[in-house]
């Protein structure tokens, strides 16, 4: 039976959950979730599950534990900033706490990020993704090859 190698795009479901048990995402919502589409080209996908999918078969499950650097990486204090409420409200009639928005750097370069904290002058805007400092517990099962690698 072939085994995913790199360069193949394979089918997945998975079950992804932080170490206390709590369910971070799922491709089984429900009876009728169709499985994720991942390409093993490296860096097109969180790099442990990459690597935890490669050599794997159709129908094959594996439950795999990834640390923080091998998922969405540690966390980035300098992607930590404050800025004047004004500078968001021009793009941002109400904005609140939790809220996600894309924003451009001064190269132009999109960019999301977490509104983390308002005051009544600053706002507080988190760069990191959300599940960055995490470890991840997913839960894999390969549904199919679709595409080998040539």
């Amino acid at each position: 039976m072939a085994q995913a190698q790199p360069g193949d795009k394979v089918k997945i479901h998975y079950h992804g959950t932080f170490d206390d048990g709590t369910v971070f995402d799922s491709t089984r919502k429900n009876k009728k979730s169709e499985p994720f589409e991942i390409a093993l080209f490296g860096n097109h996908a969180i790099p442990g599950l990459e690597k935890a999918i490669i050599g794997m078969s159709e129908g094959e499950t594996k439950k795999v534990r990834l640390e923080p650097e091998d998922a969405f990486g540690t966390r980035n204090e300098e992607l930590i900033v404050e800025v004047d409420k004004s500078h968001v409200e021009q793009h941002v009639k109400y904005p609140q706490t939790g809220m996600m928005l894309r924003l451009r750097d001064k190269e132009g370069l999109a960019n999301n990020v977490t509104i983390t904290n308002i005051t009544d002058d600053k706002i507080t805007l988190d760069g990191n993704h959300p599940l960055a400092g995490k470890t991840l517990n997913f839960e894999i099962e390969v549904v199919e090859i679709v595409a080998a690698a040539k």
